[in-house]
């Protein structure tokens, strides 16, 4: 599909890895497409890089720091799994505010006040991805509670009356974890569902949507993460357009604020809830999107869109670029 659309823009395609730039020069060693397949090369750096990795690391974020000062486009030059900094991003602005579950960062004084207001709550990593580490607290009656919680790839239970269990306090002191009001999910076959949205920049350097999948949860689990056995399907199957439009129109909202944020995001995935109503909640962002489930449920149109669109918007970039300045190119 990158071959595909490199012909289709008429972009030179390479593939590389961050250590594959010397620290000082303008060259990278690079896979090149040749007539009998793939060759190493050194080569020029991109003038746009499409950039699917972590970039945590110092060394890497000094590379993308200084190639952007020469004038290089890298897309999604902040990848991190950062859940409360972007909370508190979005917290900025007041058309998405009321789309936000009341989230906080987890100590024994935050989960204590959020139990006297909420009777479902989710406790969830910070850094999590694929929804690893997530614990859920539920009222059972007027006095007890229930901290259902991951232990050895199985599911365990503690139930409990004043004092938080010990293991939750020593995880939540191990790292940073959010406590977040759990959303009464909508129900497809009665299991709970929520809505992954891919959104990427156009050919116009607009936001829209390439596609939108549910991910609904397996019998008796309160996870919709397709980690933990969730099932992609056709939303088509599900959702009333009104729904589809106002997911859609929270997706975009969303990505133009974290845009704003930061330099040249071009691809993100966001999980998006629903209650019965067909409200819509924004649960947490990705900036590695998967689209292999697109490609799973026979969604062709949606699944090539995923890989076109960046290079339509690296085209676009570059005609920008050389309207400003003929010589750039």
């Amino acid at each position: 599909m990158y071959e595909h659309a490199s012909e289709l823009y008429d972009l030179p395609l390479c593939f590389f890895q961050w250590r594959d730039i010397s620290p000082d020069e303008d060259k990278v060693r690079a896979l090149i497409k040749t007539e009998t397949g793939y060759s190493i090369e050194t080569i020029s750096i991109p003038r746009v890089i499409i950039n699917r990795t972590m970039t945590n690391r110092k060394s890497v974020q000094n590379k993308i720091n200084r190639l952007s000062k020469e004038g290089k486009y890298i897309f999604n030059s902040f990848i991190r799994d950062d859940k409360y900094l972007i909370h508190n991003l979005l917290m900025k602005c007041p058309c998405i505010l009321p789309h936000l579950p009341e989230t906080l960062k987890a100590t024994e004084e935050t989960i204590r006040s959020m139990m006297e207001k909420h009777d479902k709550l989710f406790i969830k990593p910070s850094g999590g991805s694929l929804g690893k580490g997530i614990m859920t607290l539920e009222k059972i009656n007027t006095t007890q509670w229930c901290l259902t919680y991951p232990m050895k790839k199985r599911f365990q239970k503690a139930i409990f009356s004043t004092d938080l269990p010990d293991v939750l306090l020593k995880r939540i002191r191990k790292r940073v974890f959010l406590v977040q009001q759990s959303i009464p999910l909508a129900k497809y076959q009665g299991r709970p569902f929520d809505i992954r949205v891919h959104i990427q920049r156009d050919n116009k350097g607009k936001w829209d949507i390439s596609g939108i999948l549910l991910k609904v949860a397996p019998a008796n689990h309160y996870l919709t993460n397709v980690g933990h056995g969730s099932k992609v399907t056709n939303p088509k199957k599900i959702l009333h357009k009104e729904t589809v439009e106002a997911i859609a129109s929270l997706a975009k909202k969303v990505a133009s604020h974290l845009a704003s944020e930061f330099t040249h995001l071009a691809e993100m995935g966001f999980d998006i809830g629903i209650n019965k109503e067909g409200f819509p909640y924004f649960i947490e962002s990705n900036f590695r999107p998967h689209r292999y489930g697109f490609q799973a449920l026979g969604m062709k149109k949606e699944w090539e869109l995923t890989y076109l669109r960046p290079f339509a918007y690296a085209r676009y970039l570059l005609q920008q670029a050389a309207l400003d300045d003929p010589s750039s190119q």
